[in-house]
């Protein structure tokens, strides 16, 4: 077993005792405890916090199995003698073509792509980035609801409306860029039933013309006037964008869909940059628009969109306020395609809400995870388009990469059909190896491959398998889970996941308690109400629709997994 703790950090199992990593649980008939078809044990998750540590480059090229396209490891097992490596994942023979200083002596080992141009390749400056706050300015942003304190932009004594809040919100963040990073641009966009960028000292606010029902349009006129906007650091346009900032009002409908496109235009080639979009209602003018009942090409809008985004490095983070369905699940592609968030906030805690969105840096591009299992495991997913012929292999491009982005995966034993096909007696398995690719392009715009590889000794006990649980991890996959399954109307099975899993930690009164905090709100939304409005209530969308999850190690008030 791999004594790196940077290995146990990164590919974590469900479970960790204080000297080494859970161990893959392989049922028999003497197995204890809760039956394996009802809990599985079998859980990993991968913190790409790791991908900007780690970085022990590899120079030629990885070695991988002729068979099953495993790759050579610290962990595999050679005879230098005979130049053979028998593949621990398949078992298949392998001819060794390289020297013994070339052997790999990492348990994560990162490549260049050796296919990748990486001479004169422009680095991006964090400093120089662009960031855009697409503001909902329609009627019912004009809402309000009571607040004690009398803070700034309240028109009145005791209540604040949303776009007031947003914009105390907005506020706080433009005075932090300017003092943190000043030499960030900034617009700000505003959009009802109109979209508008507003100008600073030098420049003047400009309402988009064109059709908002024509992507195209309104693509290229954001391009041309790219060279207009977002030109001189916040340190010099602070007081004109704050002034701009106060005069605007609420009044109108929602023109999100061409107001997210028009500020994706304005930032195309600025690789880095944001894109936080606040809102609180849905989409009801021009692309994008929400319908009752079809809502197949509002799906492609944003899909586009995120796609665009994502080629771009630009990401996207999408703002909606409590209590109002503004329909996440269409949107949501948007952040999680290209490193942003999707969450729902009460306003009065935009500001701090605002800081935290702000403050995360994109850390891979373009990123594409593939796990492989030993040839006797296979995954257990919902979305089966992840997994191909070999169901040992799941693939997933996951698009851009935040720090606080983790990914969790659930495996098992084959059935006895499948195993038979292996030849092998899982009753002689000992250990089971793991391995992921990382395949991503960094901040310095050069293509990685990275390779994380792990061993993990096995056990049919599943009271040894409970030992030492990592709630923290436990609680993220359930969460996922449970909103996987919400999604596809299964809302029973959903109902269930967190009781089983809740079984875990039974009888150990602290992690039930730091288990119940995480997965209570979403569990709470699921029993009672439908999918919809469990999106309304705000449980992270990106979350919600893919097999991506953000981890945060005590979630309260928002729930980022």
């Amino acid at each position: 077993m791999p004594s790196s703790a940077s290995i146990g950090s990164l590919l974590n199992p469900i479970a960790e005792a204080q000297l080494g990593n859970q161990n893959p649980c392989l049922p028999n008939e003497e197995a204890k405890g809760i039956p394996q078809s009802q809990v599985n044990t079998n859980v990993m998750t991968i913190n790409f916090e790791e991908i900007e540590k780690n970085n022990y480059r590899a120079t030629g090229d990885p070695i991988r199995c002729e068979r099953c396209m495993g790759y050579l490891s610290v962990d595999s097992k050679y005879d230098m003698g005979t130049k053979t490596w028998v593949c621990e994942f398949c078992g298949y023979p392998n001819i060794l073509d390289l020297e013994e200083e070339d052997l790999p002596k990492h348990s994560i080992v990162t490549y260049v792509d050796p296919d990748q141009e990486v001479s004169n390749v422009p680095v991006v400056v964090a400093s120089s980035n662009k960031v855009i706050f697409c503001i909902d300015i329609s009627g019912s942003m004009s809402s309000s609801s009571q607040c004690r304190a009398r803070v700034k932009y309240m028109r009145h004594q005791d209540h604040i409306t949303r776009l007031e809040s947003v914009k105390l919100a907005v506020d706080s963040q433009l005075k932090k860029l300017a003092t943190d990073e000043p030499n960030t641009k900034v617009g700000l966009v505003v959009f009802s039933d109109e979209v508008k960028i507003l100008g600073d000292d030098t420049v003047s606010d400009h309402t988009l013309s064109c059709d908002l029902s024509n992507y195209n349009e309104i693509l290229e006129a954001a391009k041309k006037l790219a060279g207009k906007y977002l030109v001189r650091p916040i340190s010099e346009t602070l007081p004109e964008i704050l002034r701009k900032l106060e005069e605007i009002d609420a009044q109108g409908t929602t023109a999100l869909g061409p107001a997210l496109l028009f500020s994706l235009g304005l930032i195309l080639g600025q690789s880095g940059s944001k894109i936080i979009l606040c809102t609180d209602g849905q989409a009801n003018v021009g692309i994008g628009e929400v319908h009752y009942t079809d809502n197949r090409n509002a799906q492609e809008i944003y899909q586009g969109i995120a796609e665009l985004a994502l080629k771009e490095g630009i990401s996207i983070t999408l703002v909606s306020l409590v209590e109002e369905e503004c329909r996440l699940d269409l949107l949501s592609p948007c952040a999680s395609r290209t490193g942003g968030n999707v969450v729902k906030v009460n306003p009065e805690n935009l500001e701090d809400d605002f800081a935290e969105f702000l403050n995360e840096k994109i850390i891979a591009f373009n990123c594409t995870i593939a796990i492989k299992l030993h040839c006797v495991m296979k995954f257990v997913t919902i979305n089966s388009s992840d997994i191909g012929a070999d169901p040992s292999v799941l693939v997933k491009e996951l698009g851009n990469v935040v720090p606080t982005l983790a990914f969790t995966f659930e495996y098992a034993l084959k059935s006895p059909e499948e195993l038979k096909q292996n030849n092998i007696d899982i009753a002689k398995l000992k250990k089971l190896p793991f391995q992921v690719l990382l395949s991503y392009t960094g901040p310095d715009k050069r293509r990685y491959c990275k390779v994380i590889s792990k061993t993990l000794e096995v056990t049919n006990d599943l009271e040894e398998a409970k030992k030492g649980i990592d709630v923290d991890i436990l609680s993220i996959h359930s969460t996922k889970k449970t909103g996987d399954l919400a999604l596809q109307g299964k809302i029973k099975e959903a109902q269930n996941v967190t009781i089983l899993y809740r079984s875990l930690v039974k009888g150990d009164p602290e992690a039930e308690n730091r288990y119940n905090r995480a997965v209570k709100p979403l569990e709470k939304a699921v029993k009672e109400e439908t999918t919809t409005v469990a999106y309304s209530k705000g449980y992270r969308s990106d979350m919600l629709t893919v097999n991506v999850t953000r981890t945060q190690k005590f979630p309260t008030k928002k729930y980022k997994h």
